[in-house]
């Protein structure tokens, strides 16, 4: 159980891992082997699936136990429905991209299925998590790779427009479900679903705070699901290549909130607001979404919005359950969307790939250029008009009986809005669907296809005929059909036993108002004509998109004003609110409780005791005038060197407190700083930028300066001298000292600490340390503000940062070979002595550098031939690994594995260390380097690069500010 488990959670993932390798090689051909995973998770769940129910046990692995935060993976019905439609329609999606996105029209295939695989692997962790945190965090990693699969054509505007709206909406929302998922945990004490519903009712005097959980809970529900307001999203992700709306918008990330207002319904069900807030704004987006797709005019938006209008439907259907009345037929609405709509949006993209247009008024009697494509796109919008024998039908009819129902049992208006919104919503849907077909396929060809036209592949048209096969088949078939759905039924949720369908149930109401709906749909269709329908669109004030960024814009203009107004745009006026902040809060403590102050003033030692003491001394006195003469002096590499003269005495300091680890970290980053402020001075220079003069400070402005450097200096040291006397708390450091040999099996405590103790830390520490290299890239990116011509170097546009001096040559290539032995030595004692991962890493990363300045950027790329981002990336991935294996042994995550070869030591924090060393090389050296091109006025990255840190169509930081289109050629860095 456990491994098949195993099987459906993992398998994307590492699949996703090599797809970029696989597409540099494969190009288009890289599907066929994405294609192996979700055919795998499939498989997986399907096996789960014919296990006896007894057999499904839940799998919990350890993962922050002190947060809660367990993983805890229970495949019950719900996951394992939603579990087989995320695979099943991935082997039916990945199958169509692979024969629909060609290397004419597509590029970067690898990053297309890897981005598709997280995607997945996301997916699946959502719907079978069943700890709420896990849950979230599963969710928040679908929004990410869906903004990247939205975002992939990121040269086009639509594509930027799209995926920005699509994160921070789904982004924004998703931090209220944190709220509302924190809540319920303050309310019973846990994140375990299980648990929850197992306590039952509310806890009393918790119901304020409960109806506060369902409604932070349903902002998130209605944000992943495009509800209103949330809707305008949906449609704007659209400019996503079809593969990824067939996918994410049809299928599978759309419907999380519908599954999550399944997993929540037994947690929230009892509460009044539960009922009024979903029918209400359900039953409203269906309606909404119908209208908006009748108004449309792009195949895509129409059903981008039937989607809008089907996923408010299934969000009010659950509100007509109130307490203890179990669902009946929510998995069979949800499978005849997941049917109906996947299929049209892969018809779709088979017109526009043959076509070269999704505009109704371009297209018309496409049914004989493309018989089989008619085909499905007849049945499927047979399903979504309702028309028997699909599942539409049998949807419709069920549908209608509930709201039918619902009206009898609850007064009022609230009783008749889902009636009145779902036969509305209908009926503009049978003229949608009959519109479609009639403007598309029916009709003479038009000049668009004539002139555009060529034939699909069977290949790319088999998805769409299996889902519109399965859609009449599974509607014929409707007693089986319902049967499945019922199997996956979960007890005190769902209705496990229910009459048989039949695609007749004789002259029932809720059959009656069917046909009159699609009668009178019909009808009124054709009475308008189709030249009428061709001139609507949706008005201004229903383009909520437009109204969105509207704000957007607003919030950047008005951010903007703020900094003007409040003078936020001099760098020293923010600083020194921070500064006399810090100052007047430590101030008035200090004021507060003068006595305590003062006694433990009398404890400090004011003169030095031995030599050590009086080193410290004098150490503290060259740093105190090094760093005055650094704010004294104006030229750039002066301040510079006073700077170096700090924090090299702050290495010597680390020396006296016998501290060589520090010394060492200290002593490396000190060296590798010198040289990035170096090259960032001489860039500046280079741009004329040093050539700006600053305003003159007046008297009192320096004095204000003057003062302020002053008190946080006092604030700052008689911080340490406070934190250093005796008290009776517990140091952290006393219990690292006391267990680093006990747990971690290492004699040094820094490293320990750095690789074992607080292992999470360092992997994010080293995360964020590629990010911020990324946002430094893209500053490289931006357009050069000086008017120089670019330096011509020699050696085919090879450069050396100095002369050509034979000593240094000898000196740095000579020296290169016993630096890195000191760095293996460094690394590989770091568990026991002082050393390490990061210590060592910088070691070789600055031996490197020191050959770019006889052998040139050019010439020290000829000699590795390695993408420095990449091995950056793969030693993130390498730390994540080493933090996943142990759960493979049912242990805690990053619980390391301690292994001795004779005296040699060679664990699993190795190569955690070794994931440290390659992050620090790979990002020290991708950001030097391009800065060295840069300060000679070459291209920092060749045409490829400069696309992967700034599109061409970027949107500026700057509101006002034009974008940066260059684009450069040379080497790559």
């Amino acid at each position: 159980m456990e491994t098949r488990l195993l099987i459906v959670l993992l398998t994307p993932f590492l699949l996703a891992l090599v797809m970029p390798w696989l597409g540099a090689r494969l190009g288009s051909r890289t599907g066929w082997i994405a294609l192996l995973a979700p055919l795998a998770s499939c498989a997986a769940v399907l096996s789960i699936y014919l296990l006896p129910p007894m057999e499904r046990m839940a799998v919990v692995w350890d993962w922050v136990p002190s947060l809660g935060g367990t993983l805890t993976f229970n495949p019950d019905g719900l996951a394992l429905f939603f579990g087989l439609v995320v695979t099943g329609v991935g082997v039916l999606v990945t199958f169509y991209a692979a024969n629909y996105l060609d290397d004419h029209h597509y590029r970067d295939h690898g990053k297309f299925y890897c981005y598709l695989l997280l995607f997945m692997g996301a997916m699946l962790g959502t719907v079978f998590s069943s700890n709420l945190l896990v849950l979230f965090v599963c969710w928040e990693l679908t929004g990410l790779t869906s903004f990247l699969l939205i975002g992939f054509l990121h040269d086009k505007h639509e594509s930027q427009r799209g995926a920005r709206m699509a994160l921070l909406t789904t982004g924004l929302t998703g931090l209220a479900l944190l709220a509302g998922v924190v809540l319920l945990r303050v309310i019973y004490g846990t994140y375990e679903l299980g648990e929850i519903i197992a306590m039952g009712s509310v806890p009393a005097g918790s119901e304020v705070l409960m109806t506060a959980a369902f409604i932070c809970c349903f902002i998130g529900i209605a944000g992943k699901s495009a509800q209103f307001p949330f809707h305008y999203w949906l449609p704007n992700a659209m400019a996503a290549p079809t593969p990824v709306s067939a996918y994410l918008h049809s299928a599978t990330m759309v419907k999380l909130g519908v599954f999550l207002t399944a997993r929540l319904l037994p947690v929230f069900n009892g509460l009044e607001s539960w009922m009024p807030v979903l029918t209400v704004i359900g039953f409203g987006t269906l309606l909404l979404g119908a209208v908006l797709a009748l108004l449309s005019q792009d195949l895509k938006a129409v059903l981008a919005y039937t989607t809008v209008a089907q996923l408010g439907l299934l969000i009010g259907y659950y509100g007509l359950y109130t307490q203890g009345v179990p669902v009946a037929w929510d998995y069979l609405h949800i499978l005849n969307h997941v049917f109906y709509k996947a299929c049209l949006f892969m018809v779709v993209g088979i017109i526009d790939h043959s076509t070269g247009t999704r505009d109704l008024r371009k297209l018309g009697g496409l049914f004989r250029k493309m018989p089989l494509t008619g085909i499905a796109a007849f049945i499927t919008l047979a399903s979504l008009a309702g028309v028997a024998p699909t599942t539409g039908f049998l949807s419709k009819e069920l549908l209608l009986e509930s709201v039918i129902g619902f009206r009898e049992t609850t007064a009022g208006l609230l009783g008749w809005w889902p009636l009145v919104a779902v036969v509305l919503a209908s009926f503009v849907k049978v003229i949608v669907a009959a519109g479609v077909f009639h403007r598309v396929f029916l009709g003479p060809v038009s000049h668009d296809v004539e002139h555009h036209y060529h034939a699909p592949s069977f290949g790319l048209q088999l998805p769409a005929l299996l889902l519109a096969g399965a859609t009449l088949a599974c509607g014929v078939a409707a007693g089986a059909f319902g049967h499945f759905t019922l199997s996956f039924g979960v007890v005190g949720e769902h209705l496990m036993e229910a009459e048989t369908l039949h695609l007749w149930h004789g002259l029932t109401p809720a059959f009656l108002t069917s046909m009159g709906i699609l009668a009178t749909g019909v009808a009124v269709y054709f009475a308008v004509g189709a030249k009428r329908w061709a001139v609507l669109e949706i008005p201004t004030a229903l383009r909520f998109d437009a109204w969105f960024d509207h704000l957007v814009d607003g919030v950047q203009l008005f951010g903007k004003k703020l900094n003007k107004a409040l003078g936020f745009e001099n760098p020293y006026a923010y600083l020194f609110v921070v500064l006399a902040t810090i100052i007047a809060v430590t101030g008035t403590v200090v004021v507060v409780d003068w006595a305590s102050v003062t006694q433990l003033a009398t404890q400090w030692d004011w003169l030095p005791h031995g030599s050590e003491g009086w080193m410290r001394t004098v150490m503290a006195v060259v740093m105190s005038a090094a760093a005055i003469l650094a704010a004294v002096w104006k030229h750039p590499i002066k301040q510079l060197f006073a700077l170096s003269i700090v924090g090299l005495g702050i290495c010597f300091y680390y020396v006296l407190y016998q501290a060589p680890d520090l010394a060492l970290t200290q002593m490396m980053v000190e060296s590798a700083t010198l040289l990035l402020v170096l090259l960032v001075v001489l860039r500046l220079k280079r741009d004329g930028a040093d050539r700006e003069v600053l305003p003159e400070q007046g008297a009192p402005s320096k004095l204000l300066r003057v003062a302020l450097g002053a008190g946080v200096g006092l604030i700052m040291g008689g911080g340490v001298l406070f934190f250093q006397q005796p008290h009776a708390l517990e140091w952290a450091g006393d219990f690292y000292l006391n267990n680093t040999l006990a747990l971690s099996k290492g004699r040094n405590a820094v490293n320990t600490v750095v690789v074992d103790f607080r292992g999470w830390d360092t992997m994010f520490e080293i995360t964020v340390l590629i990010i911020a290299a990324c946002g430094c890239l893209g500053l490289l990116s931006r357009r050069r503000t000086g008017n120089r011509s670019p330096v011509k170097c020699d050696d085919g546009g090879n450069f050396f940062p100095v002369p050509r001096d034979l000593i240094l040559r000898a000196v740095a290539i000579g020296a290169f070979v016993p630096l890195n032995l000191l760095a293996l030595h460094i690394f590989f004692r770091g568990h026991n002595a002082p050393g390490g991962g990061f210590i060592a890493g910088l070691v070789t990363a600055l031996s490197l550098l020191v050959l770019v300045f006889v052998l040139g950027v050019h010439g020290l790329r000829r000699l590795l031939r390695f993408n420095p981002m990449i091995l950056a990336i793969c030693g993130v991935l390498l730390t994540i690994s080493t933090a996943i294996v142990p759960a493979l042994k049912g242990l805690p995550m990053l619980n390391h594995l301690h292994n001795y070869i004779g005296s040699f030591y060679l664990g699993s924090p190795v190569f955690f260390d070794l994931g440290v060393f390659c992050a620090v090389v790979g990002v020290t050296l991708k950001l030097m380097l391009p800065l060295m091109k840069s300060v000679h006025g070459l291209p920092a990255f060749v045409n490829e690069e400069q696309g992967r840190f700034a599109a061409r169509d970027s949107e500026s930081i700057d509101i006002d500010a034009p974008a940066d289109n260059a684009t450069g050629k040379g080497g790559a860095s």
